[in-house]
């Protein structure tokens, strides 16, 4: 520190940051990172770069915004004039505001405020801005977290993405706030509701009552809306066994798409509790093909180790229906517990329904088991 206030330092200093009016974008570049590098701590060098942020030049401000982004200063009034950027009318400029404040992550609570205002700001890329640096930021401001859950309700698909995005990194703890997000899974806009359950895959909570609400926008008319909520319970992957069970009986669902995306949710998740595996074991001499197959399909994902679980599924490779036979090959391949059944499956799979592609993978997989 005494030595960037020498005179020599000062001089380095003052060149770098006339280096960064250069109409040359490359020169521009190098005096931002030579100024990261150095990361002068001096106020005079602070206020000077903060000087700059008003040029009218917008080449010059992005280089501005830039430089105290990798210097990261403490000073409240340059991290406010940043945050005003954020309204600033070039978009690099914008984007430049944001990273630098999520690079800066101040913590006075003044600028968190600052940045909450602006999640309800007129402009698109503004919300989304203000929205991304919070995320870096994670204040705990119950107030600002509030505003930030409802930004899930925007009309901007990349404003609730950068929401979503926010929330996941801060991950609130809050009740309050978290069955704000779980009422938002209720919500009459398809959008919304994949954008909560999307949140909460990022959350990761562990309350029951949450996970159940949850597991049941696997219901959900939406596509979208059960692939999000397919993913969220990949991502928190539940241990609760009531949970688990309700996923397993969805598989036998009067909707197809609500047993399918109950199927790559467990597949998602990989329970390991033997009792839920034993019913998924089960299910696969269910009467309905399309439940013995998905029940095949979550194992398939799950990749059971379990000996007993192995020769159940190689009984199925004699059942009568080729996709549940051709799904559980799929599941025993490299399973070394099922040799002494492979030559008996072989002969079943010859004798029985023919379909020439799947039948020889189905005889493939198992002569490369045996």
């Amino acid at each position: 520190n005494a030595l960037h206030e020498t005179k020599g330092f000062k001089n380095l200093f003052k060149k770098l940051i006339e280096k960064l009016k250069d109409p040359d974008r490359n020169v521009r570049s190098s005096a931002e990172s030579a100024l990261g590098e150095i990361n002068p701590k001096g106020k005079e060098i602070h206020s000077a770069l903060a000087d700059l942020l008003k040029d009218p030049d917008r080449n010059v401000r992005c280089s501005a915004v830039s430089a105290l982004g990798k210097i990261k200063p403490k000073d409240k009034e340059i991290h406010s004039a940043l945050a005003h950027l954020l309204k600033d009318p070039d978009p690099h400029v914008r984007c430049s505001a944001g990273s630098a404040l999520g690079e800066i992550k101040p913590k006075d609570k003044e600028i968190h405020i600052v940045l909450a205002h602006l999640l309800t700001n007129p402009s698109r890329p503004v919300r989304h801005l203000a929205a991304s640096a919070l995320g870096e930021i994670k204040p705990e401001d119950k107030e600002i977290l509030m505003v930030l859950v409802h930004l899930l309700k925007d009309p901007d698909r990349n404003v609730r993405f950068s929401t979503v995005s926010a929330l996941g990194k801060i991950k609130p703890e809050d009740k309050e706030i978290l069955m704000v997000l779980v009422h938002l899974l209720k919500d009459s806009d398809r959008d919304v509701r994949s954008s909560a359950a999307s949140a909460l895959g990022e959350i990761k909570p562990e309350d029951k009552e949450i996970l159940m609400v949850l597991v049941h926008l696997l219901k959900d008319p939406d596509r979208n809306v059960r692939f999000s909520t397919v993913s969220a319970l990949g991502k928190i992957k539940p241990e609760d066994k009531e949970i688990l069970m309700v996923l397993v009986h969805l598989l036998k669902d009067s909707d197809r798409d609500v047993r399918s995306s109950a199927a790559s949710a467990l597949g998602e998740i990989k329970p390991e509790d033997k009792e839920i595996l034993m019913v998924l074991v089960h299910l696969l001499k269910d009467p309905d093909r399309n439940v013995r197959c998905l029940a095949a399909s979550a194992l398939g994902e799950i990749k059971p180790e379990d000996k007993e679980i192995h020769i159940v599924l190689a009984h199925l490779l004699k059942d009568s229906d080729l996709d549940a036979r051709l799904a559980s090959a799929r599941i025993l391949k490299n399973v070394k517990s099922i040799e002494n059944y492979i030559d008996s499956c072989i002969r079943s799979v010859q004798s029985g329904p023919v379909n020439e592609t799947k039948l020889n993978e189905i005889l493939e997989i198992l002569e490369h088991t045996k």
